[in-house]
């Protein structure tokens, strides 16, 4: 049992006396890790994420990262809201994998001058350089243009006012 071991040394690491010190279970479960389920696919998505993609020439919005294994063609009204909104291009912007989960969680939006704007809940106590970077000083970054579908203004005034997390 190789996690049994891993355990027994990660407690003597920690100077714990046993595995028991850690409060893990004594043994791992004896079921399978894995199981088969039946999921929901997103019907349109590929025809989404090419028309959020082409719009802004397959670079991130606010970065310009141009690695597809990074971007995201983030809905700005969120797909489980609104299901006329879910294969609309102007219901999207091209973002890199930080940036998509920023916007989804409301730590980030984009105003009607479509600059950033950033949620006073990024702003901590002397942050990690790469938070500054990263988060913080996107603050005020202009979009790139959209060259075909920009972004719908009804969209983002929505995601301002019940995504982003302004306090």
């Amino acid at each position: 049992m190789i996690a049994a071991e891993a355990e027994a040394a990660y407690a003597r690491r920690l100077g714990k006396e046993t595995e028991a010190d850690l409060n893990l279970p004594e043994r791992s479960p004896e079921r399978p890790t894995e199981e088969e389920r039946t999921v929901w696919a997103r019907r349109m998505q590929s025809f989404f994420r090419a028309a959020v993609a082409t719009s802004y020439e397959h670079r991130c919005a606010i970065s310009g990262v141009a690695l597809p294994e990074l971007l995201n063609a983030s809905h700005i009204v969120p797909w489980s809201v609104d299901t006329r909104r879910r294969a609309d291009p102007r219901n999207g912007i091209l973002l890199n994998t930080l940036y998509d989960r920023a916007f989804d969680r409301g730590l980030i939006t984009v105003d009607d001058s479509l600059r950033v704007r950033v949620s006073d809940r990024l702003r901590v106590d002397d942050p990690p350089p790469f938070h500054r970077r990263a988060l913080l000083d996107i603050e005020g970054a202009s979009l790139r243009p959209a060259c075909r579908f920009a972004p719908d203004p009804e969209a983002l005034a929505y995601h301002r006012e019940r995504v982003f997390l302004s306090a």
